[in-house]
């Protein structure tokens, strides 16, 4: 039959389909089943067999017909089942139309009609009309009725004729569960059941001979298979009841019993593998389901995991068929109804569902649609992953990602990204910026066109380092802006790994430090003032911490930055001010911001001296203190006059030594300092020895020409702050204020007498030889005031004169025992040289004019086991009181002369090789065999070997050290005047002295350039060398400053850590060049000279 609906003016919405549909149509056509009724009935006796089939036709007819009715029945409700699920979810009319179109195809319906508010064309084809004419308008009457009323449409029954009106809701209707058409079922059963009744006749005679055939072939079975074998094993028991067992039965295991046997196996099998699979499905963390369309759609198995998934149990979705129409996204349900229509994808796809509590499951799935033998799609079956935790991953990922890109868009430093071939593929806008270019003119190498040249080979090896080091790198370097100015940056660069651990590119950022540049050299310029000016400058912070001073705060305190930093003013006080005194100083400071006065300030060696000084207040932009800047000047020269007419009062008018008024003053202010700042100082009394002999010879004019020349000689040994006072004829005090320890009185004394081992020399030529014996008095141990240790000192001077003059004694023992530790010194050395513990560092000495190392200066090292490392100062004093500088220095000039000369043979310039002397070396009789021994044992030219001799040396034994040299000067070597300046500095030694050269003292190198008289004095002895044709070096060079000021003077040679420290000899060599043979010849090189 084909029924074609023509509808006219229906609703406007009739023609719209609606998105949200999600309806599998299901198209599997269900025939009517043919079931038979198998009755098997084993009767003992053949009479009763035609009883039963007499009563067995009975039944079978009977049960045919039932079973044709419900057929009837049940295809009508299954498609009216069907039309429901239509009619209920159709997004509109046109949809229900082609599912009725369908339907016409598929069943056998007499009618379907489509009954809406308007009028109703139907056309039917196969069935006149006038058979169903009653039974068609009883079901368009209940449908009006419907539609007008809104009753509940029910069932048409006339005769053989099944039907049923259905109403219809559709999902956009313009109101919930408004009612806007009605579809009418009309279906014809009687031509249905006759011939259901003529085939179910046939099958029934047809059961009847198969039935009477298996009753004969059961009886024959039963007969054969059963009674005999219960028969034999009748016999067989009987047979073992008897006696004993005579005969075992055969075939006692039927083939029934096997068949039980092996069924069940299969289904234990069958079991066992559901069993399996169930509790992996149970045990899965995916939901595997199947979902089958017939005879109505729903799921049929659903693992575990969907109740963990979507929150519905296994038993509820197996309940209720419509739960798949809530589960899916309604934006996913026209892909689903796609995919059950044969769309599938042949890879997992993600689909949407919805949580029991309404929130949005992300799943991946994979589905296999399973189809009958006529390709009809039966079932789906299908896994499904919970990919939710994932997706809200990825996308806080991708979010993470938006925003990191923002942010390195945004961010005021220039950003940039390289892969593994170092080409850029990515940069921020503030790069773009920076350089003015667009993103494609800095993609791949053409960043670079924006690197200075100079920059790019060390660019690329910062990276290539990086990458091999695996670690960040920071480099500096230049970019060029878009208005053409060069820019310095900061690039701090990290390479960036996979999970393998390969290396795939760089990301690194950029800081313009240009701004910081410009500022750091306008400080730096600044520091250059704030370093030369001749005033002390010291900067403190809000709390008076000092945090810089300038080098004439140094030179005029003694104190180095580094000692003074982190300090305050206080560290500089004296004792002339007390604390309301500085209170007053900062009340004026806060009120006013500036305070000028004098203050008498003390210096490091503890000397107290005079400034004038200014003090500032520094403030930042809200007005609060950062900083004091305190500017001063020494007034010192200023206060000399003062003392001047102190002087009449309180010196000795022959000696200009405090007197004994002077000295208990000065007592007493030590002894309170000493109090307060609970530290030490000594006293010494210097009694002299066989002077009144002398000055009673002699006369008294003699005596006092005596008494000034001993007082020249021991203030040679004074300190700064020590107080040397005559308090009677022949009797003197030291007052030792800054004392470290004990065993610095006594190195003190040691060298008060050592200045009378030589004769003083008087008017006419005449010699005289004098002693004195020294005690020693320590604050507080030997008196806590000036009378007592004037007292118990004097006491100790006595006993030095007991015990044989010319010696020193202190006044306790215990202080003559730690005095002991110089003698412990003197041991330690000279098993030091006997054992080789001592060793040489090389300064190297090089020309102004080409920077080259030319020679190096010899230095002696001591590093002893227990004392660690000694001073030379410390140890060379030591060495000659001992008498063992001869020793020393015969190690020092052998070991420097080989060491040299295995340079040169290796092919290493050396020109000259300079080497201390000490004023005791220098009157060593064996001093110049000691020089050819080394000059002859190691091989180096006598031309190579200079000697370096203090100005004191020369003046002390004149004729003697004249000889000396001269017999120096007929070996080759060359004479160096060590620390000229600072002594003598007189031009008559120089013209009688065979010298060669000048070494200007390191104290004069220091104030260069900032202080015009160290100028004016370098100058000076540079202009002198070059008068009276000498050479000259400067010492302690440490700035490039002091290197130009000494080539615009024209000094040849210079030594100091501008160029490098004292190093050991593996380190100094390196400075020189090689060429490819021995060095010869026997003289400096040409530019060790004074130019002209």
């Amino acid at each position: 039959m084909f029924v074609r609906i023509a509808i006219e003016g229906g609703p406007d919405r009739a023609g719209v389909t609606h998105p949200n549909l999600f309806l599998p149509m299901m198209r599997k056509r269900r025939r009517i089943r043919r079931d038979s009724l198998l009755v098997q009935v084993l009767l003992p006796l053949l009479v009763l067999q035609a009883v039963s089939m007499a009563v067995a036709f009975h039944v079978v007819f009977g049960h045919l017909d039932r079973v044709g009715l419900s057929l009837v029945q049940e295809h009508v409700d299954r498609v009216a089942y069907r039309m429901e699920l239509v009619a209920d979810s159709a997004p509109d009319l046109l949809m229900v139309e082609r599912f009725l179109s369908r339907l016409l195809e598929e069943e056998q319906f007499a009618y379907l009609g489509l009954l809406v508010p308007g009028r109703l064309d139907v056309e039917l084809d196969a069935v006149p009309r006038e058979e169903l004419e009653a039974p068609l308008a009883q079901a368009v009457a209940e449908a009006e009725r419907f539609l007008r009323t809104g009753e509940s449409a029910g069932r048409v029954d006339r005769g053989a004729v099944q039907g049923r009106v259905i109403p219809v809701r559709l999902v956009g209707g313009v109101e919930e569960g408004e009612v806007v058409a009605a579809v009418v079922l009309l279906f014809d059963g009687s031509g249905v059941m006759a011939e259901v009744r003529e085939r179910n006749r046939t099958v029934v005679w047809s059961m009847a001979l198969m039935w009477l055939l298996f009753m004969v072939v059961l009886g024959l079975l039963i007969w054969g298979r059963v009674i005999r074998r219960l028969g034999r094993l009748s016999r067989a028991v009987e047979d073992l009841d008897e006696g004993p067992f005579r005969w075992r039965p055969d075939g006692v295991e039927d083939e029934i019993a096997r068949l039980g046997r092996r069924l069940r196996g299969v289904l234990e099998e069958r079991d066992e593998i559901d069993g399996r699979f169930r509790r992996l499905a149970s045990n899965a963390r995916d939901v595997i389901f199947r979902y089958e369309f017939h005879p109505v759609p729903r799921f049929t198995f659903v693992s575990a995991a969907v109740e963990r998934m979507l929150g519905y149990t296994p038993e509820e979705m197996y309940a209720d068929p419509a739960i798949g129409l809530r589960m899916v996204h309604p934006d996913e349900r026209e892909r689903m109804a796609a995919m059950y229509a044969g769309d599938v994808p042949e890879e997992p796809f993600q689909l949407r569902w919805l949580h029991r509590d309404g929130t949005v499951v992300w799943t991946e799935q994979v589905n296999v649609l399973l189809r009958d033998a006529q390709g009809r799609i039966t079932a789906v079956e299908g896994i499904g992953r919970d990919i939710t935790a994932r997706r809200v991953a990825e996308q806080a990922r991708r979010e993470s990602e938006s925003l990191l890109v923002e942010v390195a868009s945004t961010t005021p430093s220039p950003m940039w990204i390289a892969d593994a071939t170092g080409n850029i593929i990515w940069v921020n806008a503030r790069w773009l910026e920076h350089t003015g270019r667009r993103l494609e003119d800095e993609l791949d190498d053409g960043w670079a066109d924006c690197l200075h040249p100079e920059e790019r080979d060390d660019v690329v090896r910062s990276w290539r380092d990086a990458v091999a080091a695996r670690r960040t790198f920071q480099k500096e370097y230049r970019l060029r802006r878009h208005d053409g100015r060069w820019h310095w940056f900061i690039d701090h660069g990290r390479p960036r790994f996979d999970e393998a651990g390969d290396f795939v590119g760089f990301i690194g950022t950029l800081m313009d430090v240009t701004t910081l540049r410009e500022t750091t050299d306008r400080l730096r310029q600044a520091a250059a003032v704030f370093a030369s000016t001749r005033d002390g400058v010291y900067v403190t912070d809000a709390e008076h911490r000092i945090t810089a001073v300038n080098r004439a705060f140094e030179q005029i305190t003694g104190y180095a930055e580094a000692e003074v930093v982190g300090e305050t003013e206080a560290l500089m006080r004296s004792d002339r001010h007390d604390e309301r005194f500085f209170r007053d100083i900062l009340d004026r400071l806060a009120e006013d911001g500036h305070w000028q006065g004098e203050v008498w300030n003390r210096r490091k060696s503890g000397e107290s001296y005079p400034q004038w000084l200014s003090i500032s207040t520094v403030l930042d932009d809200e007005g609060a203190v950062i900083n004091y800047v305190g500017v001063f000047t020494d007034i010192s020269r200023l206060k000399r006059q003062e003392r001047r007419l102190e002087h009449l009062a309180h010196y000795d008018p022959l000696t200009g030594l405090p007197n004994r008024m002077l000295l208990h003053s000065r007592l007493k202010r030590a002894t309170e300092q000493a109090r307060r700042n609970d530290t030490d100082f000594a006293v010494l009394v210097i009694d002299l020895d066989r002077f009144k002999t002398i000055n009673d010879s002699l006369g008294h004019g003699a005596g006092d020409a005596l008494l000034q020349r001993i007082v020249a000689r021991l203030e040679t040994v004074l300190g700064a702050t020590d107080t040397l006072a005559r308090i009677g004829g022949d009797e003197f005090v030291l007052l030792r204020e800054q004392l470290g320890t004990p065993t610095e009185a006594g190195q003190l004394a040691q060298r008060l007498l050592d200045r009378f081992s030589e004769p003083f020399a008087l008017e006419g030529g005449r010699e005289v030889y004098l002693g004195a014996s020294i005690g020693i008095g320590i604050y507080p141990d030997d008196g806590e005031d000036a009378a007592a240790l004037l007292r118990n000192a004097d006491a100790a001077m006595f006993a030095a004169k007991q015990g044989g003059r010319g010696t020193f004694r202190f006044y306790t023992a215990a202080l003559t025992d730690v005095a002991q530790a110089r003698l412990d010194m003197e041991t330690r050395l000279r098993r030091a040289l006997e054992n080789g513990e001592l060793s040489l560092l090389f300064q190297p000495l090089v020309c102004t004019l080409t920077d080259r190392a030319i020679g190096v200066e010899a230095l002696v090292r001591w590093n002893d086991e227990v004392l660690g490392q000694v001073s030379p100062e410390a140890f060379i004093p030591v060495a000659e009181d001992a008498r063992l500088i001869a020793d020393l220095g015969r190690f020092v000039l052998r070991s420097a002369c080989f060491t040299v000369q295995g340079w040169r043979s290796e092919g290493h310039r050396v020109d000259v090789l300079s080497v201390n002397l000490s004023p005791l070396q220098l009157l060593q009789p064996d001093v110049v065999a000691m020089v050819r021994d080394a000059l002859d044992a190691s091989g180096l030219a006598s031309g190579v070997l200079e000697l370096e001799i203090t100005e004191s040396a020369l003046m002390d034994h004149r004729e003697e050290v004249e000889r000396v040299l001269s017999e120096l000067k007929a070996l080759g070597v060359r004479i160096v005047i060590d620390d000229f300046g600072t002594g003598y500095s007189s031009l008559a030694y120089l013209r009688r002295f065979p010298v060669d050269k000048l070494k200007i003292d390191r104290s004069f190198m220091a104030g260069v350039p900032h202080d015009p008289r160290a100028v004016e004095i370098a100058a000076t002895i540079v202009a002198m060398a070059r008068g009276l044709k000498l050479d000259v070096v400067a010492e302690g060079v440490e700035q490039e400053a002091q290197l130009a000021f000494l080539r615009d003077q024209k000094c040849p040679v210079y030594q100091g850590y501008l160029f490098s420290r004292p190093v050991e000899a593996a380190s100094v060599v390196r400075h020189f060049d090689r060429v490819s043979g021995p060095v010869a010849g026997h003289g400096a090189a040409p530019e060790a000279g004074v130019a002209d």
